[in-house]
């Protein structure tokens, strides 16, 4: 006795690349349509601008570890001399208060110079999965990141991919009945594709939601069929059986 349900497939992995900085496209790395490797390089932006603030906030750091070193020595110099009061109580407060504010700067200075290498880095954008890579929806030579995360493209796990289905309440609880009675586990199932055609692969059951859907009565559940050769692409429609 088989039970077949309207099922779509979909990705387990979905990911949007997007340029985090303003900066204008510079090159294009992958073919549109193809599989991209985890952490390939698929664009890269003008870096010309955020290199110089690189440079800039190292400079600037420096020059706070300069006035750390001198605020340092005048609080050495100014603490016996104190002590002893010799010089003005004043005096080595205000040293003192330097001494604490430089340091503030220095860290504010490093703090700078990591933001500025992390800009840097978001030039360089790589595929943070394997999968399919959809087609580029920016140009090399435009602007992105004007005011907002420019997607660029979009990238998809697709082997195993997932097929999602859902079940009535009382479907569901004849499943449960027999699997309990050592009936079918849903561990072996198949798919129908659009064409009629069944999928070579068989498939098995990795997730079942949470909860009924108040509004629908229905549950969802989740398959995964391997895919190799990427015939199943995410949003096809079929039939789980």
């Amino acid at each position: 006795i088989y039970g077949e349900f309207v099922a779509q497939t979909d990705a387990r992995e979905t990911v949007e690349i997007r340029a985090r900085v303003q900066a204008f496209l510079a090159a294009q790395h992958f073919t549109e349509g193809t599989i991209v490797k985890k952490n390939q390089l698929l664009f890269t932006l003008d870096k010309r601008e955020f290199e110089a603030k690189l440079q800039q906030a190292k400079a600037e750091l420096e020059i706070a570890m300069a006035r750390l070193g001198k605020a340092e020595t005048d609080e050495r110099r100014l603490k016996p001399l104190a002590e002893r009061k010799a010089v003005p109580q004043q005096d080595y407060d205000n040293a003192a208060a330097n001494l604490l504010a430089a340091k503030a700067n220095v860290q504010s200075a490093r703090a700078n110079v990591v933001a500025a290498e992390l800009d840097l880095s978001y030039t360089t954008i790589r595929s943070p999965i394997e999968g399919l890579i959809g087609k580029r929806q920016v140009a090399p030579g435009n602007l992105v990141g004007k005011s907002d995360a420019t997607r660029l493209t979009t990238v998809s796990s697709i082997n195993p991919i997932r097929v999602n289905a859902t079940v009535s309440e009382a479907e569901y609880l004849r499943f449960f009945a027999r699997r309990k009675e050592g009936g079918p586990d849903a561990s072996s199932l198949d798919l129908i594709l659009a064409d009629g055609s069944v999928f070579p692969n068989k498939g098995k059951l990795v997730i079942v939601d949470r909860a009924v859907d108040p509004k629908t009565g229905t549950l969802e559940f989740f398959t995964e069929f391997q895919n190799p050769e990427g015939q199943l692409r995410p949003g096809q429609f079929g039939r789980i059986r």
